[in-house]
């Protein structure tokens, strides 16, 4: 076996090598001292070297996660179970990279952010604050996620701006445009333009939100708290719960509205 080529105060490598699917070799480490959720002597993931994991803070890398090029972990930032971080990506403060995702490029994942199951992360994108990328979601280019904004499912977001609570889901495709508030983005959603979209808000009897939004087929999904589906669906649910109330009648114009700035009609 190899001996450690790495040596400092927080960790060292072990013998134990790896080689990534693009050829670079990558060591285990080991924890030489405790510090935040890690134990002395506990084992770590893998790093190709001292560059790509910070010796002064809690940032670690563990179980089979896989750091290495010119890609750095620091801060109290985690990536574990087989995710990998590469290229010249960062991950800091307290973010966590996780399942078997990939953050690479010149992304980074600050604050507290997540990414997790198979998401990828890529390009300029930026994912801050309390936002989660899961599922088969991909961020690239120069996309900015942030605040509690979630994407997943098998959605692709492209140098668009995701912030707020907004959600988006699905086999949706998101490119140029800025998705904020409570905005909820599904299915096989199309936005490559801001008339692509619209959101009320508050509407109904809860004052919540309502978006509407044109899939790739050009017709129009319609989504408010647990509702989605399509203009005649929603019109139909609407009549079930609000029928001859100004709720019914706000919806309506609601869908008047929608119309002519999604089918300028």
């Amino acid at each position: 076996m190899a001996k450690p080529h790495i040596r400092n105060d927080k960790y060292e490598t072990t013998g134990e090598i790896r080689e990534t699917p693009s050829g670079v070799t990558v060591w285990r480490i080991r924890a030489r001292k405790s510090f935040g959720w890690v134990k002395k002597g506990e084992l770590g993931g893998f790093i190709e070297n001292e560059e790509n994991l910070s010796t002064q803070d809690k940032a670690w890398v563990r179980n089979n996660a896989c750091v290495f090029g010119r890609a750095l972990i620091f801060g109290d930032a985690l990536v574990s179970d087989r995710a990998t971080v590469y290229d010249r990506a960062l991950v800091c403060d307290q973010a966590q990279v996780t399942g078997l995702s990939s953050v690479f490029e010149d992304a980074k994942v600050s604050g507290e952010a997540c990414i997790s199951g198979a998401a990828k992360v890529s390009g300029c994108a930026v994912v801050a604050g309390n936002a989660l990328i899961k599922g088969y979601a991909s961020v690239c280019v120069n996309s900015v996620i942030k605040d509690e904004a979630v994407v997943y499912d098998n959605a692709t977001i492209v140098s668009a701006s995701v912030s707020g609570r907004a959600h988006v889901r699905g086999g949706s495709y998101v490119q140029g445009v800025t998705v904020s508030g409570q905005t909820c983005i599904g299915y096989a959603a199309l936005v490559t333009q801001p008339n692509h979209f619209i959101t009320i808000s508050p509407i109904g009897s809860e004052a919540g939100c309502l978006t509407a939004y044109l899939q790739s087929d050009g017709t129009i999904i319609y989504e408010r708290g647990c509702f989605t589906g399509t203009k005649s669906e929603f019109l139909a649910a609407v009549k079930k719960k609000h029928s001859n109330t100004q709720i019914q009648k706000q919806y309506k114009l609601c869908v008047s509205l929608v119309e002519t700035r999604l089918l300028h009609k």
